[in-house]
């Protein structure tokens, strides 16, 4: 179970409703966001074996915040519209500065960012309550340039599989290409769990290496 922060809803909602608003045509947007907030908090108490302490946590409750108000729209939002939400909202600046600390164009951005994936693969070894938490694959050796990362459990899928919600989890998974594009880095991607794969790979590389190897 995660708790609800009223604060992060509040913040990351103040940004969203005006988008929304171009794209709920079916009434008034304060009613369907106030009943997204409803759905939102009981997503969260529905999470099992990711704790609120997990590093990795706030992929959940922000990514919930999408769904709940795709749920919320009774899915007449459509996933492509909601794609187009979030790359809009993407755009704004206080969404923004969590991933432009991080730049690809340096081996400093490189291994600053490499160094957070590894802490926390090395939080989840610590703390095995939190028993369905991202599972971390690393290989270096893999490619000459950049960072290269998997995981082999995504919880955030596992539960929109479990949920019934595994339609909009691709909508979630594309959030990666425009917030490592802010990290000035290209993600080359072969695999996602969402899509019946194994695992989700993650090769970041400087976008202005062409031809990475």
């Amino acid at each position: 179970m995660m708790k609800y922060s009223a604060l992060v809803w509040m913040v990351m909602t103040s940004k969203l409703k005006p988008i929304v608003k171009d794209y709920w045509k079916e009434g008034n947007v304060n009613d369907l966001m106030k009943k997204a907030k409803g759905i939102y908090k009981n997503l969260l108490s529905e999470v099992e074996g990711v704790s609120d302490a997990n590093p990795m946590s706030s992929n959940i409750r922000s990514g919930f915040i999408f769904l709940s108000v795709w749920l919320a729209s009774e899915k007449k939002i459509s996933t492509d519209d909601m794609g187009k939400i979030i790359k809009e909202f993407l755009k704004w600046k206080v969404a923004q500065s969590g991933y432009t600390k991080f730049d690809f164009r340096s081996e400093e951005g490189v291994k600053s960012f490499g160094c957070k994936m590894k802490n926390a693969a090395s939080w989840a070894d610590a703390h095995p309550e939190d028993n369905k938490t991202w599972k971390f694959g690393f290989n270096e050796n893999l490619h000459k340039e950049g960072f290269y990362y998997q995981f082999s459990f995504c919880p955030i899928a596992a539960f929109c599989k479990e949920k019934g919600f595994s339609e909009f989890t691709p909508v979630l998974c594309n959030i990666d290409y425009i917030t490592f594009k802010l990290m000035h880095a290209n993600l080359y991607r072969q695999h996602t769990i969402a899509n019946g794969d194994d695992i989700c790979d993650y090769w970041l590389v400087d976008e202005s290496v062409e031809n990475p190897q």
